[in-house]
Parts: structure tokens; C-alpha cells; sequence
């Protein structure tokens, strides 16, 4: 599941180098994509932060957890930027993989064309 929020300051953009500094489990790097990581341990997602404001919440297997992963930022955040606040509306996408087994040989393939 991925969750989208948008993050509201005083200022036009976040300065995501400050952040880094004084956030453990975060990585920033503006050559390699122009974000800040941070890795929360409870509940085990990933907050991806960007200077416009918006914060990605990856890795949620459901929506509480999704929930519990913002709050939980939010919290980091505003112990450093107190003024900041967040939008009342977070958007939730659910994103699913499936596995229907092994792939059919191709032997198999061609006598079924041929058939």
C-alpha cells in the first residue's frame, strides 16, 4: 500500500539537507533523487519526503499501518519544525503483485497453437 499526504509550512519549500541531519535512519542525496529517505522502524515503511512537501509512505501492508507511519513522521518532523502541519486528507493506494506458478514450457505452447 502507498500513501500520499501533503505537508503544510510556512515556507515554499523544505529544506531536506537540515532535515537529514537531524532525523537518524534518513538518507538524502539530491544527485540521486531528489528526496529524503526515512526508515521507520514502528511501523516497519519507508517516508519518502520531498521539498514541495508532499510524504510518500511506502511498504504499509494495510491502512492502519499507513496511519501509524504518518503520525509517526509527522511526530519527527514537527519535533524539529514545530509551525508544520498536514492536510486532513491522506490518499491510499493499494498495490498488489499476483503469481499464477511456473510458466507453461514452450514445447507445451507450440502444441497447443498447432492443435
Amino acid at each position: 500500500m502507498v500513501s500520499t499526504i501533503h505537508i503544510k509550512t510556512n515556507s515554499v519549500k523544505i529544506d531536506l539537507d537540515m532535515i537529514s541531519g537531524c532525523i537518524s535512519n534518513s538518507a538524502y542525496n539530491k544527485k540521486t533523487f531528489a528526496n529524503l529517505t526515512i526508515r521507520i522502524d514502528e511501523p516497519k515503511t519507508t517516508a519518502l519526503l520531498f521539498s514541495s512537501g508532499k510524504l510518500v509512505i511506502t511498504c504499509a501492508s494495510s491502512k492502519q499501518m499507513a496511519i501509524a507511519a504518518i503520525c509517526s513522521t509527522m511526530y519527527m518532523l514537527q519535533s524539529i519544525f514545530p509551525h508544520i502541519g498536514m492536510c486532513n486528507r491522506a490518499f491510499l493506494r493499494v498495490c498488489t503483485s499476483l503469481r499464477f506458478g511456473k510458466k507453461p514450457k514452450k514445447t507445451k505452447m507450440l502444441a497447443l497453437s498447432q492443435a
